[in-house]
């Protein structure tokens, strides 16, 4: 059995944390399914993209080691997406 993962520009751009939490209210499941779990599984990950975003793009280290945390396989894409927001409008708080 294999199966191919094609990535399809979902035409979304974000600079900044508010733009990033935006953002993944309107991508599809299948943008979180691949940010979050297929990263992982990609050689020479160790954390999801989203958290290397948020650390290397953003400078938000502590905020990055919150969403690295997201356990995917203990909750639903649904589920990912609702607490990464969530971690998205707390950072936006401690931010200001």
């Amino acid at each position: 059995m294999q199966s191919r993962i094609l990535a399809v520009p979902a035409g979304i751009r974000a600079r900044t944390l508010t733009e990033f939490g935006e953002g993944l209210e309107r991508v599809d499941s299948s943008a979180v399914y691949f940010h979050v779990l297929a990263a992982l599984t990609r050689k020479g990950k160790r954390r999801n993209d989203f958290a290397s975003w948020i650390e290397d793009g953003l400078g938000l280290k502590e905020l990055a080691g919150r969403v690295a945390a997201i356990n995917p396989y203990a909750t639903s894409l649904e589920g990912a997406r609702k607490h990464l927001v969530e971690l998205c409008e707390s950072g936006e708080q401690a931010a200001r």
